[in-house]
């Protein structure tokens, strides 16, 4: 196996985990939910405010933004 491999594989399982383990946690672990949230709250802020800001683009502009042809 190269490198590549190695590296590409790791990336799915870690995309995989990030959404597994919102779903099952809180059903078993709360504990662990609460701190794997604490964790990535951060993040999920900061995606939040990338929303907002997306939002505010009327439509035409978004789909410029966003390199959509025409």
């Amino acid at each position: 196996m190269e490198g590549g491999d190695n590296k590409e594989n790791t990336l799915i399982d870690q995309k995989a985990s990030s959404v597994v383990l919102p779903l099952i946690l809180p059903c078993f672990y709360p504990e662990l939910f609460m701190l794997y949230m604490l964790y990535h709250e951060r993040e999920d802020d900061l995606y939040c405010q990338g929303i907002v800001d997306l939002s505010l683009f009327p439509d035409i502009k978004l789909l410029e933004f966003l390199d959509v042809q025409k």
